[in-house]
Protein backbone atom coordinates (compact mmCIF):
# COMPACT_ATOMS: atom_id res chain seq x y z
CA UNK A 1 0.00 0.00 0.00
CA UNK A 2 2.52 2.52 -0.82
CA UNK A 3 1.13 3.89 -3.78
CA UNK A 4 -1.32 7.10 -3.65
CA UNK A 5 -3.48 5.31 -6.04
CA UNK A 6 -3.83 2.38 -4.04
CA UNK A 7 -4.67 4.08 -1.35
CA UNK A 8 -7.58 6.35 -3.37
CA UNK A 9 -9.06 3.21 -4.63
CA UNK A 10 -9.22 1.59 -0.81
CA UNK A 11 -10.50 4.93 -0.10
CA UNK A 12 -13.26 4.71 -3.11
CA UNK A 13 -13.92 0.84 -1.66
CA UNK A 14 -13.85 2.07 2.57
CA UNK A 15 -16.73 4.89 1.03
CA UNK A 16 -18.46 2.46 -0.38
CA UNK A 17 -18.73 -0.14 2.38
CA UNK A 18 -20.11 2.96 4.33
CA UNK A 19 -22.78 3.39 1.81
CA UNK A 20 -23.78 -0.02 1.86
CA UNK A 21 -23.77 -0.42 5.56
CA UNK A 22 -26.18 2.60 5.70
CA UNK A 23 -28.74 1.40 3.45
CA UNK A 24 -28.76 -1.42 6.04
CA UNK A 25 -29.96 0.69 7.98
CA UNK A 26 -26.82 0.54 10.49
CA UNK A 27 -26.39 4.01 12.22
CA UNK A 28 -23.98 6.54 11.26
CA UNK A 29 -21.58 5.77 14.36
CA UNK A 30 -21.55 2.46 14.17
CA UNK A 31 -21.52 2.19 10.45
CA UNK A 32 -17.43 4.69 10.24
CA UNK A 33 -16.40 2.43 13.35
CA UNK A 34 -17.14 -0.47 11.22
CA UNK A 35 -15.70 0.67 8.37
CA UNK A 36 -12.78 1.87 9.99
CA UNK A 37 -12.22 -1.59 11.73
CA UNK A 38 -12.31 -2.83 8.80
CA UNK A 39 -9.43 -0.65 6.70
CA UNK A 40 -7.61 -1.95 9.44
CA UNK A 41 -8.22 -5.45 8.99
CA UNK A 42 -7.04 -4.46 5.27
CA UNK A 43 -3.85 -2.98 5.86
CA UNK A 44 -3.06 -5.68 8.75
CA UNK A 45 -4.03 -8.45 6.41
CA UNK A 46 -2.84 -6.83 2.61
CA UNK A 47 -0.54 -9.50 1.61
CA UNK A 48 -2.34 -12.18 2.61
CA UNK A 49 -5.46 -11.30 0.45
CA UNK A 50 -5.30 -13.35 -2.50
CA UNK A 51 -8.88 -12.47 -4.17
CA UNK A 52 -9.06 -9.71 -6.98
CA UNK A 53 -12.41 -8.87 -5.55
CA UNK A 54 -11.59 -6.31 -2.54
CA UNK A 55 -14.94 -4.75 -2.36
CA UNK A 56 -16.95 -8.24 -1.79
CA UNK A 57 -14.20 -9.15 1.02
CA UNK A 58 -14.77 -5.57 2.92
CA UNK A 59 -17.78 -6.05 2.98
CA UNK A 60 -17.76 -9.58 4.24
CA UNK A 61 -15.48 -8.44 6.61
CA UNK A 62 -17.81 -5.04 7.51
CA UNK A 63 -20.94 -7.47 8.22
CA UNK A 64 -18.98 -10.23 10.00
CA UNK A 65 -17.63 -7.13 12.63
CA UNK A 66 -21.35 -6.00 12.83
CA UNK A 67 -22.89 -9.59 13.49
CA UNK A 68 -19.68 -9.64 16.23
CA UNK A 69 -20.48 -6.43 17.85
CA UNK A 70 -24.64 -6.89 18.07
CA UNK A 71 -23.27 -10.55 19.47
CA UNK A 72 -21.30 -9.00 22.36
CA UNK A 73 -23.44 -6.15 22.34
CA UNK A 74 -26.66 -8.31 23.08
CA UNK A 75 -25.24 -10.46 26.39
CA UNK A 76 -26.86 -10.05 29.54
CA UNK A 77 -24.77 -8.35 31.87
CA UNK A 78 -25.67 -9.10 35.83
CA UNK A 79 -24.02 -6.46 37.60
CA UNK A 80 -24.90 -7.08 41.05
CA UNK A 81 -23.32 -4.85 43.89
CA UNK A 82 -23.60 -6.58 47.48
CA UNK A 83 -26.42 -3.93 48.64
CA UNK A 84 -28.87 -5.26 45.75
CA UNK A 85 -27.78 -8.69 46.56
CA UNK A 86 -28.66 -8.19 50.32
CA UNK A 87 -31.63 -6.15 49.63
CA UNK A 88 -32.98 -8.89 47.05
CA UNK A 89 -31.91 -11.73 49.91
CA UNK A 90 -34.27 -10.74 51.80
CA UNK A 91 -37.39 -13.06 50.20
CA UNK A 92 -35.09 -16.12 49.54
CA UNK A 93 -36.61 -19.04 50.65
CA UNK A 94 -33.44 -19.65 52.79
CA UNK A 95 -33.58 -16.02 54.58
CA UNK A 96 -37.34 -16.68 55.15
CA UNK A 97 -36.69 -20.15 56.97
CA UNK A 98 -33.62 -18.67 58.97
CA UNK A 99 -35.57 -16.21 60.06
CA UNK A 100 -38.54 -18.19 61.26
CA UNK A 101 -35.84 -20.49 63.00
CA UNK A 102 -34.33 -17.20 64.60
CA UNK A 103 -37.67 -16.02 65.63
CA UNK A 104 -38.73 -19.76 66.87
CA UNK A 105 -35.63 -19.43 69.29
CA UNK A 106 -36.40 -16.44 70.65
CA UNK A 107 -40.24 -17.17 71.84
CA UNK A 108 -39.08 -21.21 73.24
CA UNK A 109 -40.00 -23.10 70.80
CA UNK A 110 -37.75 -26.18 69.34
CA UNK A 111 -39.31 -27.18 66.18
CA UNK A 112 -40.45 -25.60 63.17
CA UNK A 113 -43.62 -25.86 61.97
CA UNK A 114 -44.85 -25.17 58.46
Amino acid sequence: MDNSDDLKSLNEELNFVYRYLRKLKISHEDAEDIVQETAYKFLQYYDSIRTPKIRSWLIRVAINFHYDQFRKNSRVKLDLREDQVKTLSKDLPEEILISYEHWSEYIGRSSIVI
